[in-house]
Parts: structure tokens; C-alpha cells; sequence
């Protein structure tokens, strides 16, 4: 079934994934619909076992807050995903016994998004102020 949903994802390289990982994959690639919205890639985080928030930028007009960042129009097709320094992921009673008692990095979350972003936008990643 993994090759059918063109699992491991490309993303995954040579990480090895749990076996609750690799359900959690495939229960997700069956789901995908796909999606623009926060709560879309805040839900494909959360599926990959990231707890992230999504900060949008809008463009600094005269009608901004004085207390906002001054963007230019380019910045409306930015957006910043912040998520903990480091994400780890621990043995749990879905584990396999191969399964590695905790892995932790970002890499994944990084190939996911970077890969699934609406293509005329950029995203940048922010660690350690969630």
C-alpha cells in the first residue's frame, strides 16, 4: 500500500520513520485533499507530529497599526512557520519494537510544507517561538 500512496514521502529521505509514523503517512496521504489555509498546513503539521503556528505578513499601509513591521507588498506572499526548537517524538503504545525509543529534527517539517506551499509564496521557518 506504501508504494501505491508513493510512500516514504521524498521528504522522509534517509530518516527512518516509526511504524506509527509510517500509518500516520499513509492515513494522511488518504485523507489529503489539499489546501491553502492555516488550519490546512497547521493540520499536515500536526499529522507529521509538529505543533507549529503560521504568522501571515501584510503590506504596511496608512491605514496599518504605528506598533506593526513595516512590509512591502512582497511580504503579503510571505508567510513564517514557528514551531518548538526541536520536535521529539517518543515511543508510544502505537510503536513497532524496532521502533526507536525517541527521534527529533525538523527536516521533515521543513521538505513537507516547502513542497505542499501554494507555488507564488514564500514560507520561512521560525525555531524556538512557538
Amino acid at each position: 500500500m506504501e508504494r501505491v500512496l508513493g510512500l516514504p514521502d521524498g521528504c522522509a529521505g534517509g530518516l527512518s520513520q516509526t511504524m506509527a509514523e509510517r500509518i500516520a503517512a499513509a492515513m494522511a496521504k488518504m485523507r489529503e485533499r489539499g489546501g491553502q489555509s492555516r488550519a490546512y498546513f497547521i493540520g499536515v503539521a500536526a499529522a507529521l507530529g509538529y505543533a507549529i503556528t503560521i504568522e501571515e505578513h501584510d503590506a504596511f499601509t496608512c491605514e496599518t497599526a504605528c506598533d506593526q513591521p513595516i512590509y512591502d507588498e512582497n511580504w503579503r506572499y510571505a508567510w513564517t512557520v514557528r514551531a518548538p526548537e526541536t520536535t521529539i517524538r517518543e515511543f508510544s503504545c502505537d510503536s513497532c519494537c524496532t521502533d526507536p525509543l525517541a527521534s527529533w529534527g525538523n527536516a521533515l517539517l521543513e521538505c513537507v510544507l516547502s513542497r505542499l506551499k501554494p507555488a507564488h509564496t514564500h514560507v520561512t521557518f521560525t525555531y524556538g517561538h512557538n
